[in-house]
């Protein structure tokens, strides 16, 4: 399993923060070691609106390559 983790800022939220993490479940889903992915996003400004929703849309638990990401604000 891969880990990533992202702090979420001012300058990285929303699209620009999900455009990253998409990038990053594409090199990895390449990697031959990785058989699945782990985001961790910490977000102790609370700048990422609706966590929950973001988690969501970005999770892919039942594919070939599982990706699991996770909201945290501390």
């Amino acid at each position: 399993m891969a880990v990533e983790a992202k702090l979420a800022s001012h300058s990285l939220k929303g699209k620009r923060l999900r455009d990253q993490i998409v990038q990053d479940v594409f090199g990895y889903r390449k990697h031959p070691d990785a058989q699945a992915l782990f985001v961790a996003v910490y977000d102790p400004m609370h700048v990422v609106d609706n966590p929950r929703g973001f988690e969501d849309d970005l999770d892919e638990e039942a594919s070939a390559f599982p990706v699991r990401v996770t909201v945290a604000d501390g």
